[in-house]
Formats: C-alpha cells, structure tokens, sequence
C-alpha cells in the first residue's frame, strides 16, 4: 500500500498533468476560433469536426438556437440535378424526382432503429402518414432510413422496422436505405446531372457533411428554386411549418381579383 507521502505525490501529479492537458485544450480552442466558426455556422454544416473541437461552443450556441432553421436557394446546376435524379425506393422501384414538381416535397432521413427502440417504428411512421393525409394533394414526402453510425445492427433485432418500413400501404415514399454524413472524398459532389439526393443537398447547402446526430427535414419548394432545412424538430413542429409552407404556397398561386378584372 501506498503511504501518505506516495499517495499525495501522486495525486498532485494527476492535478499538474490534467491543468497541463486543460491548457493545450484552451489553446487548440483558440488555435481553432471556435466562436467564428459558431458564427459561421459550422455547428450545422460541419457538425462532426465541430463536435470534437469545439463542442461547448456548439452546445451552447445549440440550447440559444431557438429557431433552428435555414433557408437555402437552389442554384441551377442543383436544379437540373433534381430533375434528372432517379431514386429507389424500398422495393426497388425506380421513381423519378421531377415527378414531384408542383408539390412541396419534404424529405425525411430517419436512423434505423431495432428492437428497444424509444418509439415503436409503427407509431413513428403512422405519424409522418398523418401528416401527408393532412394536405394530400399538395405534400409529398420522402423518407430515407440510414444506419446511424452510433448504433451497432442485426437483422433479427432490426426486424420490426424493415416490416414496417417496406409495408408501402401509407401513401409516402419509403426510399431504399441511404448513407447520410460525408458527402464525398472532394467535400462537394461534381453534378452535372447526377448524384445521390444526400450529394444534392450537401451541394444545395454548401456543405461537406450532413448532420446525423439530430432530426432533420428538408423541405423543397414545388418549383425546386429552393429550401429549408428544419433540424432537432419533432413531427408535430413539422406539421407546423407545413402549414404555414403550404398556406404560402396556395396563396402565391391564387390569381389576384385585380388579375380577373
């Protein structure tokens, strides 16, 4: 056993080599500026570099964040990309996304979950129906499943939510499951005429990555000139922001009495 003289040497040694190490972390901080890239924005577009270097800053700037959105115009190069973009769905079905023109189309990337799962998968996706019921022919929705990246997967666990996921009776598009995160080696994808929905996005938004660590919607307008990103948002603030998309959208394209005289 240690005697008191050992046991306080060390312990004032672990003290000096944890200010020692607090240091470096005060200084790579500063090195970094974190507070300019919070500025930026870069807690949402590069989420993963900022959770490990300046992940206090983004916790606070997250818990001051009360509105949690952007709004992003879809440049033509990204345009064209969505009219020439073919998707799978989750029965291998080919569905094209020019399709959705004329509607406000909503995509929704939703991490696979499996047995144990906070909400049953059955509840989560009668939920994003309801909303579709709600403006049936003005509505599209897209939803993406993805393996989130702090979950480990079996197919015997995982079970409930394929059924559920691939069921296809809900009138929304259950798409074939996708990668979210890094876009690609180069940051961007280099288009023209091409690339996944996630590489069109990532392009949209000017960013390298997209944020799995929270939920997110993105909502593209019915003449794909542009969009918004909704994110740490539940369903019901969802529905919210529909109706108010959707009410703007009806009124813009409603002729004015002045037009009809």
């Amino acid at each position: 056993m240690m005697n008191v003289a050992t046991r306080l040497f060390v312990h004032n040694l672990i003290l000096i080599l944890l200010i020692l190490y607090s240091g470096k972390l005060l200084v790579a901080s500063e090195d970094i500026d974190c507070d300019v890239r919070v500025q930026e924005g870069q807690c949402v577009t590069n989420s993963s570099y900022m959770r490990v270097h300046c992940l206090i800053e983004c916790t606070k700037w997250n818990e001051q964040d009360t509105v949690k959105f952007r709004r992003y115009t879809i440049q033509d190069e990204a345009k064209d990309a969505l009219y020439d973009l073919q998707l799978e769905n989750a029965t291998g079905h080919t569905i094209r996304f020019e399709q959705f023109e004329g509607y406000v189309t909503v995509i929704i990337p939703i991490a696979k979950s499996c047995h144990g799962s906070k909400v049953p998968p059955k509840v989560m996706f009668d939920s994003i129906q309801d909303i579709k019921k709600v403006w049936p022919y003005a509505v599209e929705i897209l939803v993406f499943s993805y393996p989130h990246p702090s979950m480990t997967y079996s197919d015997t666990d995982c079970t409930e939510f394929e059924t559920e996921y691939r069921s296809g009776r809900r009138g929304i598009h259950m798409m074939k499951e996708s990668q979210l995160g890094v876009v690609n080696d180069d940051g961007l994808s280099s288009h023209p005429r091409g690339g996944s929905m996630f590489e069109i996005l990532g392009d949209i938004m000017g960013v390298s990555e997209l944020n799995v660590y929270t939920t997110q919607y993105y909502v593209i307008s019915p003449d794909f000139d542009s969009m918004e990103y909704h994110y740490g948002k539940s369903l019901l603030d969802l529905k919210d922001v529909l109706h108010i998309i959707v009410k703007e959208e009806l009124e813009s394209s409603r002729p004015s009495r002045t037009n009809e005289l």
